[in-house]
């Protein structure tokens, strides 16, 4: 999340079919409350977070989506674009192929970026992350420029478009961190990708002596979206610590698959099971094992 990325995006032709905002101007909702333009806020929120520590990382990450929420931001279109109706999104693309929409915090940050004069309009940001949702974006990159900025994932913005803090996605191990009294719902996983599913059970079966069984079903925190959720059980007794030998031979072959297969959109949250006991007895009603040593 947030890493900084300069120049890298290159301006793709604008499609407004492709990917345009409709109704731009609406307001907020029952309860809502007004977006507003946070440049300075915001700025220093991104900056805060690329100096961070590690452990410290997460909160400012809440602090920062929470900004986000409430925050308005300035999108560039092209001049003459007749906003009443609909909006071209601008779309980049890097050298990876994956596509962002650039966004800006202040009229100082976009001009850092564009080097001349550029007519733009005012979203509230949420609303913003759900047209990137809609048209498959990969991240929403904010102040491309400067003065401190980065890009937000899929994974980050999906929620975001529902007003939702999105949950952490793991730890160094690759272990999903849940924290305390999160609403978790369960659901069985009926389009996971087979070509996963036999990537994953042939990396599992070279290692039967440490895996003892694996779910595949879908998960999701509060009311947030469902997304895929892969559980692992480990064999008890074998020795050798079984934490630390997922974390060091087996979790990052399994990183290498999922991403392989994946890729840049998808996001599965990986669960070690053993730690979380009433979550391996849920799963269980939801799911059967696809692997099983």
């Amino acid at each position: 999340m947030l890493d900084k990325f300069g120049q890298f995006f290159a301006p793709k032709k604008s499609t407004a079919a492709a990917s345009g905002l409709d109704n731009p101007t609406g307001g907020p909702g029952n309860g809502e409350k007004e977006a507003v333009l946070n440049g300075a806020v915001l700025e220093k929120a991104f900056d805060r977070l690329s100096t961070c520590p590690a452990d410290k990382r997460y909160a400012l990450q809440m602090s920062l989506y929470q900004q986000l929420i409430g925050s308005m931001v300035l999108i560039p279109v092209p001049k003459g674009t007749d906003t009443r109706q609909s909006i071209p999104l601008m779309t980049l693309e890097n050298e990876r192929g994956e596509t962002g929409v650039p966004v800006f915090t202040s009229e100082e940050a976009m001009a850092m970026w564009v080097s001349e004069e550029t007519e733009y309009v005012g979203l509230p940001f949420p609303m913003l992350c759900t047209h990137a949702v809609q048209a498959n974006l990969d991240f929403v990159v904010l102040n491309l420029a400067g003065p401190a900025g980065g890009e937000l994932t899929h994974y980050e913005f999906s929620y975001l478009a529902e007003n939702l803090i999105p949950p952490p996605r793991e730890d160094k191990s690759g272990e999903f961190v849940l924290e305390k009294d999160t609403e978790v719902r369960l659901g069985p996983a009926d389009d996971l990708s087979p070509i996963l599913l036999e990537r994953l059970t042939a990396l599992f079966s070279q290692r039967a002596d440490l895996i003892d069984r694996v779910y595949a079903f879908q998960v999701a925190f509060s009311q947030g979206p469902m997304k895929t959720g892969i559980g692992v059980c480990l064999k008890k007794g074998s020795g050798s610590d079984p934490n630390q030998l997922w974390e060091t031979e087996l979790w990052p072959n399994v990183r290498a698959v999922l991403q392989e297969v994946l890729g840049a959109k998808e996001y599965v949250n990986v669960f070690l099971l053993n730690a979380l006991p009433e979550l391996e007895e849920t799963v269980g009603n939801v799911s059967k094992p696809f692997y099983k040593s």
